[in-house]
């Protein structure tokens, strides 16, 4: 919002702006325009053909609402389950075990990290 001038666009001016309507602040040249409001075109009517045509065409490339709330609901499901293991174990005094995703390392670690440095000390050592 301070973009647009705080003293001529105020937080509830924007808020409070009906459809297809903006405040513009441009830059022309090398000049900053004050902030001014304007209303957009509405889109023009769409040809229900074309849609059905570009939907039938997207459909290899994209996944249905229902879908992504399936997967979702799995994946946070697993998730759960982990959490409540790990809790289980804090509690039995075990070691809880991170899963896989998470536990994995690099094969090559960073610069200065603490697995580089104690594998220098090792050959110093010998």
């Amino acid at each position: 919002m301070w973009e647009l001038d705080r003293e001529r666009v105020s937080e509830d001016d924007i808020v409070s702006l009906p459809v297809h309507q903006c405040y513009v602040r441009a830059t022309v040249g090398s000049e900053r325009t004050p902030t001014f409001s304007m209303e957009v075109r509405k889109p023009a009517a769409g040809d229900a053909g074309v849609a059905a045509r570009i939907r039938e065409a997207a459909r290899p490339y994209s996944v249905s609402a229902a879908e992504v709330a399936a997967r979702e609901a799995h994946h946070a499901g697993g998730r759960v389950k982990e959490y409540r293991e790990r809790l289980e174990a804090l509690k039995a005094g075990d070691s809880p075990r991170r899963s896989k995703r998470r536990s994995r390392r690099s094969k090559h670690p960073r610069a200065g990290t603490a697995s580089q440095e104690s594998a220098e000390g090792k050959e110093d050592e010998g």
